[in-house]
């Protein structure tokens, strides 16, 4: 009779400390990909900006040393430029960016700074992409600074608040 309980306490503790380790790794993966796509958009405003390269192709060239996940949204933004008629780069680049909402770690917040692009990414002059480029660029800058310092602050909170949950509802059980 001792035995399916401690396989019981050791199944709840050991869930909630993984969970509280999930938790803690999606804090870490969200700072690597806000750094991951401010260094995409800094490609691809030197490929406007020195190269004079056009949107589908600078998008395409970007993708190419890129991380995820700004990798599959410049890759899939030019595909869509590519091969879709009649879509114009507002609404492919809103689709695209929406997508990355459920494949990512990025809050809405981060998602936000990039469909504020959407609008005047390749409507405006090269010069003026380059300035919107570079206004979202320290924009994430500061949101990836404040997802470091959750990551920072959060982390052990989750890892061990995760094990000291799973241990009080064993207590709370007994």
């Amino acid at each position: 009779m001792l035995w399916p309980k401690l396989l019981g306490v050791i199944l709840i503790i050991g869930g909630c400390g993984c969970y509280g380790l999930m938790s803690a790794n999606r804090l870490h993966h969200r700072v690597e990909q806000l750094l991951n796509m401010r260094l995409a958009l800094a490609c691809l405003e030197k490929e406007i900006n020195y190269l004079r390269t056009p949107l589908p192709a600078a998008l395409s060239q970007a993708a190419r040393g890129a991380a995820e996940p700004a990798r599959s949204l410049f890759a899939s933004t030019s595909q869509d430029l590519q091969t879709r008629e009649g879509i114009t780069i507002n609404e492919a680049w809103q689709h695209n960016v929406r997508s990355l909402y459920q494949q990512t770690n990025l809050n809405g917040q981060d998602l936000e700074l990039l469909l504020i692009m959407a609008p005047q990414l390749g409507t405006s002059g090269g010069e003026e992409q380059v300035k919107l480029l570079t206004m979202v660029q320290e924009q994430l800058k500061v949101q990836e600074d404040k997802a470091r310092l959750e990551e920072e602050h959060g982390r052990k909170l989750r890892v061990y608040g995760g094990f000291a949950f799973g241990a009080a509802v064993v207590l709370l059980l007994l």
